[in-house]
């Protein structure tokens, strides 16, 4: 009886340690799966990436020769004519994001603008924005006419380029004199290692609708002359209500 009781004991002991093999076990189990899922999520996105700049490299090469055939000579004589032709012709797509209309305008403009981390961040927020080519047609504007005439006449000048509903060269008073950190959290970025306020923006659509509607935070960079733009993205919160 004893020896039976004695292996009773031994078969429950290893019995537990089987149990707690198995759920040790099935964790390792779970955690490759999520894995395994995690890695598919970072495929999918990588895919997702590639084929949307293969679109834009498509796309570039069709308007590169679509201005090479409306206007050849002057385009060989001036590159920076030839780059607003190009983004005049890219800007008749509506099917741009607002990550590409970002690439574009890099590539595009590279001696006017810089485009910081944090407006590639914001512009993936604004993935469902169905109005891409009407933004490309802003951002065009603004590294060309508003650039040129803010180099040479400045902001008062350079603001006409833009309707009153297009362009805000200011924040209300209130919102400026906030120190809610949730306020300017996107309306400021790090650049050179110094926090950089930002207030003037771009404007498209009212609603605050993802699909219709994003914001273009920027400010000038006088000793580099160029358009540094740190958001793209979604309206940023208010005084009065959220995004």
């Amino acid at each position: 009886k004893q020896h039976l009781e004695n292996r009773n004991e031994n078969l429950k002991k290893k019995n537990s340690k089987l149990r707690s093999l198995n759920e040790n076990l099935k964790r390792q189990e779970n955690s490759y799966y999520e894995e395994i899922h995690r890695l598919e999520k970072d495929h999918q996105a990588l895919l997702k990436e590639h084929e949307e700049q293969v679109q834009v490299n498509v796309a570039l090469s069709n308007a590169v020769y679509a201005t090479r055939q409306q206007r050849p000579r002057e385009i060989v004589k001036d590159s920076s004519l030839w780059a607003k032709e190009i983004l005049e012709v890219l800007a008749c797509d509506k099917r741009f994001t607002p990550t590409q209309c970002l690439d574009l305008i890099q590539m595009m403009m590279p001696e006017r603008v810089i485009v910081l981390p944090e407006a590639y961040e914001s512009a993936r927020r604004s993935k469902d924005f169905r109005q891409g080519g009407r933004l490309l047609q802003l951002l065009s504007k603004l590294v060309t006419k508003f650039y040129d005439a803010l180099v040479r006449d400045g902001r008062t000048v350079a603001r006409k380029v833009f309707t009153v509903n297009e362009y805000s060269s200011n924040e209300s008073s209130n919102l400026k004199a906030s120190t809610r950190e949730d306020i300017w959290v996107d309306r400021t970025v790090y650049y050179e290692g110094k926090p950089q306020k930002m207030i003037q923006h771009l404007r498209l659509g009212v609603k605050n609708d993802v699909s219709v509607c994003i914001r273009v935070y920027f400010f000038f960079d006088k000793k580099k002359e160029k358009i540094v733009i740190g958001y793209c993205g979604p309206h940023l919160k208010t005084l009065t209500k959220g995004r």
